[in-house]
Order: C-alpha cells, then sequence, then structure tokens
C-alpha cells in the first residue's frame, strides 16, 4: 500500500473523479512504475472487514447485518446450517419457513436468501424496523 505523494492525489473536492487515481497515476502504473515511486510506502496492517460469518457464542448467535433492502428485509451474516434452530432474533420471536408466502400478515420469519445466508423477513411490513436494525449492527439470535 502507499500514501500518494501530494503530486499524485485525485483531485480534492466533490465531482465523479473524487478518490480516483487521476490519469497520470494510473498511466504511471502502467507503464510499469513501482508503489514506491508514487509514495511512502505504508506497512500499516490490511483494513479487516467484519467477519465474514456470524458467531457462535454459547446457545446463541451473535450475527452483523449485511444489508436492509427497500423491502426492509434484513440480510445476515448468519450461516444456513443455523436456520433451522432459530426462534428469537434481538428478543423478537421468529418463524422459520422457505418462502416468503409462507409468512402469516406482520409475521417475522427467517428465510435462506439468494446469498445462501439468513434473512429476517416481515410480511407486508419492514423487519428491519421490527428489529430496530440497520446494517453494520448486531443481532444475537437464539
Amino acid at each position: 500500500m502507499a500514501e500518494l505523494s501530494r503530486r499524485n492525489r485525485a483531485r480534492r473536492g466533490g465531482g465523479p473523479r473524487r478518490g480516483i487515481p487521476p490519469g497520470p497515476t494510473a498511466a504511471r502504473l502502467e507503464a510499469g512504475a513501482s508503489l514506491a515511486d508514487l509514495g511512502k510506502l505504508r506497512r500499516d496492517e490490511p483494513l479487516r472487514l467484519a467477519d465474514a460469518w456470524a458467531s457462535k457464542v454459547g446457545e446463541a448467535w451473535r450475527a452483523q447485518v449485511l444489508h436492509c433492502d427497500h423491502f426492509g428485509n434484513v440480510i445476515t451474516n448468519l450461516p444456513i446450517r443455523a436456520l433451522a434452530r432459530i426462534k428469537v432474533v434481538n428478543g423478537t420471536p421468529v418463524r422459520t419457513v422457505e418462502t416468503y408466502e409462507e409468512a402469516a400478515l406482520n409475521e417475522l420469519v427467517a428465510l435462506m436468501g439468494s446469498s445462501g445466508r439468513i434473512e429476517f423477513a416481515l410480511r407486508e411490513g419492514s423487519a428491519a424496523t421490527r428489529l430496530h436494525t440497520m446494517p453494520g449492527e448486531t443481532l444475537l439470535v437464539t
């Protein structure tokens, strides 16, 4: 990783090029310049993103909300193997279903999402609102 020298930094301010290396920097890299040629090399530890999967805490799971879609469904990092055992999320009862249609009106359900992770949904409502959660927050699932 390199911290770009002043002449190699992207322009400051708004606009579509903010944070994107300017043409000359990209051209220098394409021509074979090393990162050291562009600026001071950094030895920082790489930024680590949240664990890819939820963690087990006793009989419960500590899951992270990865995304809330425009329907209010809550996509988590819970693995599918936990689906059959889910009964409560953040103190709210939840039922496991295979399809959204199986949920009763305003019932909070857990199901397998297309990403291979567990999602929480609320029939005709927002699971994110019911669970008072948003991306990046933690859910306790038992």
